[in-house]
């Protein structure tokens, strides 16, 4: 599985340069995060700081708010994956707002049960619930049955 995710590198790269070339500002920064989620598959957290990084500075210069709220979302995956919750609690505070305000309840949904998890593993149970719950009316609202069985997995762990 690491060589996809070298070889995923490699063609995004070759990407990230024609998109710097034509001044595409939406593919640099889709191609950033891109790079970044490789680089996670590669357990490279350094690097893919860097490009979550970039990617965020691009959306928002671009006014992508909901590409940033993403974004916000895989830096705090990565935080918690690295340990830093602390970090991963911040970026979770600025991706679900955002998230909610443009109505993609979907994502907001799996933001939310990560959330939950993260709360749960930290032994704040109450918090933990609140987040499953919001996660559980979304993903129902959805129609996602994998998330709604997911997350009633999780409640019944609380």
């Amino acid at each position: 599985m690491e060589h996809r995710y070298a070889e995923a590198v490699e063609m995004h790269e070759k990407s990230l340069q024609i998109y710097l070339r034509l001044g595409i500002q939406k593919g640099i920064a889709n191609t950033y995060g891109n790079l970044g989620s490789a680089f996670v598959g590669l357990g490279k957290y350094p690097a893919a700081k860097e490009m979550y990084e970039k990617a965020l500075n691009v959306m928002q210069q671009i006014g992508d708010a909901p590409g940033a709220a993403l974004t916000y979302g895989n830096l705090a995956v990565l935080y918690e994956n690295t340990g830093d919750v602390e970090k991963a609690l911040e970026c979770y505070r600025k991706v679900l707002p955002t998230l909610e305000r443009v109505g993609d309840k979907h994502n907001a949904a799996r933001f939310h049960n990560n959330l939950g998890l993260l709360y749960s593993r930290q032994g704040q149970f109450s918090l933990a619930r609140d987040q499953l719950q919001q996660a559980l009316r979304l993903f129902e609202a959805v129609g996602d049955m994998q998330g709604v069985w997911k997350v009633k997995e999780e409640l019944r762990k609380l």
